[in-house]
């Protein structure tokens, strides 16, 4: 799917200009393989130190200060805004999207070209990224630069300017991002997903709409100031989510239909367990996973043209969805979508065996762990959950949760979602595609 981040324009790529690099060899001088280096000093250092903890305080104004030491020589620190598409009005919808694009513009104390050219010189790096509840500034830099790199987030974030002539190039930038996400049609099916099955907030789309790119335009003044009347407001939104029924099944020419079929689920990471239960994307390269992913199975066993089938969600604060993403020639889509469709039916009656428990608790655990190795995930973790319950569970504490799931546990959740009233989006040659009566 598209990203939707706008990262820090380079300044020293367009200063410099390319020359050849400078090649040395020293394969020559190097030390044979099976020999012991005589300089190099063995055994960990880091081992002797101890594992930290995350730190939370609050400061007198509200905000919430997060941090967790890792001795590593690079930090990632960012601030993340409780504020996204989800809560925006009639009145400003896409705002979150311009917002976004106009990310580290120039600000009432620094121009865009100023913030570009200290933060690189500090080797430091910023990018803005939203989701439909949270926009995130954020940067990766050296430890040393640590406050350097905060005080001019706080200015990006705090001090925003919006002057006309920069938001040009942001507005540019808007439709093409419109244009992009009209060309992947997995963006579009699940935007209209969620435009179904909330309507309002977390069904407000996370890209500016083409009748509302005039609304931010530079050349109407007072449109632009409404970006900063947005900000100053500290993104303060309604926390709700209203989840509706029905179905939106879009033409588009092409031989292959992609379809998604979802029901309210519980909210947060609990989706994530019934993913691995009912099958998600290969974990191997260029493989199959046919044998563990009882919805491909079925898929495949329906039709013997090519199609593809795996578990989908989305979760959130409040609220979440929970189904199926399929993708299969229009001929097979009826097939295809009944079997799957099937399947989740099976899942609510029982037909989950303890090898089926016992392998997505496993995926599970691998996939928490794995995922913490990385420091962007971790970051990103810690932010969502500061801002969504004040608290931070690591990713042990949330394997041994995992551990202590039983059948019974996933049986009562399964009926409870599987029960649930779905919604389904559907885009490409859709002329054969079933509708929701069709399928229940």
């Amino acid at each position: 799917m598209l990203p939707l981040w706008r990262g820090l324009p380079s300044v020293s790529r367009s200063l410099t200009c390319r020359t050849s690099p400078v090649k040395r060899l020293f394969a020559h001088a190097a030390s044979p393989l099976n020999e012991p280096l005589s300089d190099f000093q063995t055994g960990n250092v880091e081992s002797n130190l101890p594992t930290q903890s995350v730190q939370v305080s609050s400061l007198a104004n509200g905000l919430k200060v997060v941090s967790l030491e890792t001795y590593s020589p690079k930090s990632r620190v960012g601030l993340f805004i409780d504020a996204a598409s989800r809560h925006e009005t009639p009145e400003t919808l896409g705002i979150t999207h311009m917002l976004r694009n106009a990310a580290f513009l120039g600000n009432e104390e620094r121009s865009g070209f100023i913030i570009a050219r200290e933060l690189e010189h500090s080797g430091a790096s910023l990018e803005a990224t939203c989701d439909r509840e949270r926009l995130i500034y954020s940067s990766d830099c050296l430890r040393d630069n640590v406050e350097f790199v905060v005080k001019n987030l706080a200015s990006v974030v705090n001090k925003p300017a919006f002057y006309p002539w920069e938001l040009e190039g942001p507005m540019k930038h808007l439709k093409l991002d419109l244009a992009m996400k009209d060309s992947q049609i997995q963006i579009n099916v699940v935007e209209e997903l969620h435009r179904v099955a909330f309507r309002k907030t977390l069904g407000n789309s996370l890209y500016c709409l083409p009748h509302r790119t005039g609304a931010f335009s530079p050349d109407l003044t007072i449109k632009y100031f409404q970006l900063k009347s947005y900000t100053e407001a500290n993104y303060v939104g309604q926390r709700m989510a209203l989840v509706g029924v029905g179905e939106v099944i879009n033409f588009r020419p092409g031989p292959l239909v992609h379809a998604v079929i979802a029901t309210e689920g519980p909210r947060y990471n609990r989706l994530i367990y019934s993913n691995k239960l009912l099958g998600v994307t290969p974990y191997i390269k260029w493989g199959s996973n046919v044998a563990t992913n009882r919805v491909l199975r079925a898929a495949s066993n329906s039709t013997a043209e090519a199609c593809a089938a795996s578990a989908f969600s989305a979760s959130y604060s409040d609220s979440g969805l929970f189904g199926c993403y399929v993708v299969a020639e229009a001929a097979s889509a009826p097939k295809v979508m009944k079997s799957v469709v099937d399947q989740f039916a099976k899942a609510s009656k029982g037909d989950i065996s303890d090898e089926d428990v016992t392998r997505a608790k496993n995926q599970m655990k691998a996939h928490l762990l794995m995922n913490s190795e990385s420091q962007d995930t971790i970051f990103e973790d810690i932010g969502s959950q500061i801002l969504t319950k004040g608290t931070y569970t690591s990713p042990g504490e949330v394997a041994a949760v995992v551990d202590s799931i039983t059948k019974n546990d996933v049986l009562t959740v399964a009926k409870r979602v599987f029960s649930g009233k779905p919604t389904l989006s559907a885009a490409g040659d859709v002329s054969l595609m079933p509708g929701l009566d069709e399928l229940f």
